[in-house]
């Protein structure tokens, strides 16, 4: 009775959205979103991207699965909202579907490398991450990757525990080696493509990010740049409340 009373509420939402999550994310990390997003008559779709198996596509592949699986929304308004790897994704589902979506919001996400000295350099760093998640035990694997530099910067919390039961490891491991910036396309020339308006955020100490973001901005017919002062990459989730504030104005008002 309770999913069915669900469903009928969902049905009831005159817009949806599709939200995407980062690296070792989880659906639930976008709960505070999709409680705002339901205030304001939007309902936002949370696909899992890291519990299934692997399945050995490139980002452009993946991205064209996830637009089949998930694209019957309801409502004339359909939005696309991607976080890091989502935000990836989210791109390459907009390229796929120019006409398909009205706005799209990218927060810290990165669009690959343009030179081939970086891009080797991050495709053994890629491997290297990949054999760990394979092989080491968990906790090394999440102590490690919260040691990186990028959250050495500002506040960057988890939005919930990273039990290894929510996740296959092998496919976490595919997509560093398949799907993560070196092995994927540099984004940047292509987005020129994108039809919908679009809004950026990042966060002000996000410095790698924030550059890539001003880089993206220039190529984008259609944009908005918030920049969150004083957060860090995981924006989203150190400052939700500011993020959905920009987010809330840009799709809804």
């Amino acid at each position: 009775m309770r999913k069915k009373l669900e469903s009928q509420m969902e049905q009831q939402l005159k817009t949806s959205a599709l939200g995407l999550h980062g690296f070792l994310g989880r659906p639930e990390d976008f709960s505070y979103f999709k409680k705002r997003f339901a205030e304001s008559q939007c309902q936002l779709l949370t696909p899992s991207l890291f519990s299934k198996s692997p399945s050995g596509e490139s980002l452009r592949d993946e991205a064209k699965s996830l637009f089949l699986e998930h694209s019957s929304f309801h409502g004339d308004s359909r939005y696309l909202l991607g976080y890091s790897y989502g935000g990836r994704l989210a791109i390459e589902i907009l390229l796929q579907n120019p006409e398909f979506f009205s706005k799209a919001v990218l927060v810290s996400t990165g669009f690959g490398f343009s030179d081939s000295a970086n891009r080797i350099l991050r495709a053994n760093q890629d491997e290297e991450w990949a054999k760990l998640f394979e092989h080491a035990a968990w906790e090394k694997c999440l102590t490690k990757w919260a040691a990186q530099e990028l959250w050495q910067s500002g506040d960057n919390p988890w939005p919930g525990p990273r039990d290894e039961s929510l996740f296959q490891r092998a496919r976490l491991a595919e997509a560093l080696r398949l799907r993560g910036q070196a092995s994927s396309a540099f984004q940047i020339p292509r987005l020129s493509k994108i039809l919908c308006p679009v809004l950026l955020v990042v966060g002000g100490d996000d410095q790698k990010y924030l550059a890539q973001a001003e880089l993206a901005a220039h190529q984008l017919a259609n944009v908005e740049l918030c920049v969150i002062s004083g957060a860090s990459h995981r924006v989203c989730f150190s400052h939700p409340e500011l993020v959905f504030s920009a987010i809330e104005e840009f799709l809804f008002s």
